[in-house]
């Protein structure tokens, strides 16, 4: 832990670009993708990889992880919102650790990283079907919470990037690329928890 290592690459979080002299790697052997599936993108109407086309984990992988992750954060006392994926902080080169890595399970049952409460979710959706907020303001919410998200008007590929790999995180059954209702809800609701951001109350 007290050498620096380069496991975070380029990328960024929470208004970081270098995080690799800040954070610690973890590293969980899984394939990502199944084999059927790697070049599933290629000559398709998919641009991402849905929930079906990612490889489980084990289960004792998830328990060591588990152990390690809850050691780690208590000795270095980590934000919850800062206990992230490779995908979070590098949306257009990683997609790690992918739809079927269980955070909302590591939460819910160890207590580690961020998730939103449900109910907080869906006030949002009804305020949302209420008043659609702009292109910029839904950017600007991922930025609120830490994603590198640009400030064009416009859902590009870059956008759409950072879309993904917080639905990878918060809504990995169901992982588009596509800004949609919920997508939003969720991402209030987790500012609403962690960066202090309330702006339908």
């Amino acid at each position: 832990e007290s050498e620096r290592a380069w496991h975070a690459g380029d990328g960024g979080f929470a208004g970081r670009t270098i995080l690799n002299d800040t954070s610690i790697g973890i590293e969980i052997v899984n394939k990502g993708i199944k084999p059927q599936y790697r070049n599933a993108l290629k000559n398709s109407e998919l641009d991402y990889h849905p929930y079906s086309h990612f490889v489980e984990f084990d289960e004792l992988q998830i328990k060591k992880v588990a152990q390690l992750v809850q050691d780690i954060a208590q000795r270095y006392d980590i934000s919850p919102k800062n206990i992230i994926g490779h995908a979070d902080l590098a949306p257009s080169r990683k997609i790690d650790p992918g739809a079927k890595f269980p955070w909302q399970r590591l939460y819910s049952e160890y207590g580690i990283g961020a998730w939103y409460d449900e109910a907080d979710k869906q006030y949002f959706m009804q305020q949302v079907q209420l008043a659609t907020p702009t292109i910029r303001e839904v950017k600007q919410a991922f930025r609120d919470y830490g994603y590198q998200m640009n400030t064009t008007d416009v859902w590009d590929k870059e956008s759409r990037d950072v879309i993904y790999a917080f639905q990878l995180h918060f809504r990995p059954l169901k992982p588009t690329g596509i800004m949609d209702i919920e997508t939003y809800a969720i991402l209030k609701a987790l500012n609403k928890k962690y960066a202090g951001r309330d702006d339908f109350y």
